[in-house]
């Protein structure tokens, strides 16, 4: 189907400078797969086969978006019976390949090639979209079609022909970027996170009395308090919450309140978390409990069924750190990585403690020792650097000058009608003017709140898996916080995939570019740097280390123990011998010894340790006695020797 048609005639299709930006391996990789999957799609819907429910491994960088907006011309001009439904995770994407196909099919009088569906304008066109080849909605939308709110028949059938003697035909979907993957609600009595709120809201919209608001309300805190004391200690999943009340005039009652509610008056989020509960009311097994250090909660999750809805294909970048979550449901299409990341990048590790509690902490001026080193960091790099914030401290990183006036224009938030989020640590999909720059720094781990990780672990696991989470998550080299084997990797590969989406919006997403990219990381968490590395498959030399207003004095003892060390040789030489000697001999007792001991083992104190008596002219070598145990010894360095004793 087409592809060598396109290879042969690419100009035609997309534009010469644009073609000779992209890696050509990688963007005709999508767009083979692309090409497979209408091919085989059409096969399956004609015959009425099952779906065919495909993820697209390819990493960023590819050209995704670029062949899926040949893909759509290619098809204006030789398919025109092929409609699909298109599925962005931002609407300036969506925008963007509407006015691109808008334009190439007016230009062949073709004025009914492409549409695209918004809150905006939803209720003029939904009612046209059988018209159209191409239909393009967000995210947000297709979950909810795909959860039961709203016709999806409206987006799914494409009426070919002229009416009233159409032929319906089934779209096939394509979702650029990860999908929302997971149903989910979370109840508990806490002051943050109130389980009634739903049940407010719902209950105004139906109209119900103060007495039936404030009854239900009574019975929904009851039953949940009720649920996480009669399970403490005993199980790690819900009974039916109805059990409290069965066969009682309270049950009897609350059920009359709650067939009241109107879901068709109720908004989204409420009308969902109502579901839920009607669940968790009446069936076994449908929540898990998670006891925390905050209190309890119950997390209700399932993932999401696209592939239920026709056949399927979704362009994942992250897909290699996301199989968990695939694997099971979809086929995964692999495109080779050209990315050349052993030349291209180097990983700054810069500890410091950028805990949420930490940063938060006015005494400990966290935000203000990061930016004292990030402008340090930015004249020995000689380059732009993007520093990458959490929402919380944009406000702190801009009055100290880390985020400068041009790049605060990225932070500013945006009304809700608008067409793109502003940027924040978590938020970089789609932010292409992140490629300008060929260094990145990220002021704190992307580490998301645990509940997130539980829940996707509820949705994928089952109710009955450990939601226990380790109390040493904080120690420098540990990267552990979850019990379970089975979430503590799920929680590993989410955050790696996250750091994965952060770095390639920088310069290292153009393929074809040689230039050096820089990431750094502000963390005492260094054992992600080792991880980051491990899934780039860079050398350990593309690993730097450095400490953020020397935490635990470690650089002002390694300056001590240099500067006793450079006395005690000085004394101990002359002109004709440069004499080794041990941590024991140049200080007496274990104070010297011990310190070497303790922090030799770790390859990035041992660097900076070395680096800082070299500093002070002193060679650190390692000597191995007969017994295999090796041993640290110091001397001058050659060139300091000559001058300490040269002729005066």
């Amino acid at each position: 189907m087409g592809l060598k048609e396109i290879k042969d005639k690419i100009e035609y299709y997309l534009d010469k400078d644009h073609f000779e930006n992209i890696h050509s391996g990688a963007f005709y990789g999508v767009l083979e797969v692309l090409f497979n999957f209408v091919s085989e799609g059409v096969e399956a819907v004609k015959d009425r086969q099952k779906a065919l429910a495909w993820v697209c491994d390819a990493v960023m960088g590819s050209g995704k978006t670029t062949a899926i907006e040949v893909l759509l011309k290619y098809l204006a001009d030789h398919k025109s019976s092929v409609p699909l439904l298109l599925v962005f995770n931002e609407k300036s994407l969506m925008k963007r390949i509407y006015d691109s196909l808008h334009k190439y099919g007016a230009g062949k009088r073709k004025y009914n090639l492409i549409e695209y569906v918004q809150t905006e304008n939803i209720n003029e066109v939904v009612h046209t979209l059988t018209k159209f080849q191409f239909v393009c909605i967000t995210q947000q939308r297709f979950r909810d079609l795909t959860l039961g709110y709203g016709n999806w028949n409206d987006f799914r059938i494409f009426h070919e022909g002229t009416e009233p003697f159409h032929k319906d035909i089934e779209r096939l979907v394509i979702v650029d970027e990860m999908p929302i993957l997971f149903d989910e609600s979370v109840f508990d009595i806490s002051s943050k996170d109130n389980s009634v709120d739903w049940f407010d809201k719902m209950a105004e919209a139906s109209k119900l009395t103060p007495s039936e608001i404030q009854f239900g309300r009574t019975m929904i805190m009851m039953l949940m308090t009720y649920e996480m004391l009669d399970s403490e200690e005993s199980r790690t999943y819900t009974k039916p919450l109805i059990e409290g009340i069965k066969d009682s005039k309270m049950q009897e009652r609350f059920e009359q309140i709650l067939d009241k509610i109107n879901i068709d008056e109720s908004d989204f989020e409420s009308t969902r978390k109502y579901k839920w509960f009607k669940k968790l009311l009446n069936w076994d097994g449908v929540g898990a409990i998670d006891r925390h250090s905050k209190g309890v909660s119950i997390i209700c999750s399932r993932l999401i069924q696209y592939h239920k809805r026709g056949n399927i294909l979704i362009l994942d970048g992250t897909a290699k750190w996301n199989k968990v979550i695939y694997e099971k449901t979809y086929v995964i299409k692999e495109v080779t990585n050209f990315h050349n990341y052993s030349q291209r990048i180097k990983i700054h590790i810069k500890d410091i403690n950028t805990s949420k509690e930490s940063r938060e902490n006015k005494d400990y001026d966290i935000h203000g020792k990061i930016a004292s080193d990030f402008r340090e960091l930015k004249e020995k790099l000689d380059t732009k650097v993007f520093p990458l914030s959490s929402k919380s401290d944009v406000k702190n990183y801009i009055n100290n000058g880390v985020i400068s006036p041009e790049q605060q224009e990225f932070y500013e938030s945006q009304n809700i009608g608008e067409d793109t989020l502003p940027i924040n640590l978590l938020n970089t999909r789609g932010k292409e003017e992140l490629s300008d720059y060929n260094a990145i720094a990220l002021m704190n781990i992307p580490i998301r709140n645990p509940q997130f990780y539980k829940i996707m672990a509820v949705g994928l696991f089952g109710v009955e898996c450990n939601l226990e989470q380790n109390n040493k998550r904080q120690e420098q080299d540990n990267t552990g916080w979850f019990k379970d084997v089975q979430i503590q990797e799920l929680f590993e590969k989410n955050l790696l995939a996250d750091m994965m989406q952060i770095i390639h919006r920088t310069n290292l997403r153009k393929i074809k570019a040689t230039s050096l990219n820089h990431v750094v990381l502000y963390t005492h968490l260094i054992g992600w740097g080792a991880k980051l590395q491990e899934a780039l498959d860079i050398p350990k030399e593309s690993l730097r280390y450095d400490i953020v207003g020397d935490k635990y004095n470690f650089i002002s003892k390694c300056e001590e123990f240099a500067k006793k060390t450079r006395s005690f040789l000085e004394k101990q030489g002359d002109y004709f011998n440069n004499n080794s000697y041990t941590a024991g001999q140049i200080i007496k007792g274990d104070s010297f010894k011990n310190f070497i001991k303790k922090n030799w083992d770790d390859g990035y104190k041992s660097e900076k340790l070395t680096e800082i008596f070299n500093s002070y002219g002193i060679d650190i070598s390692l000597d191995k006695k007969q017994n295999g145990k090796a041993w640290r010894s110091f001397s001058l360095t050659e060139d300091t020797h000559r001058q300490v004793y040269s002729v005066i």
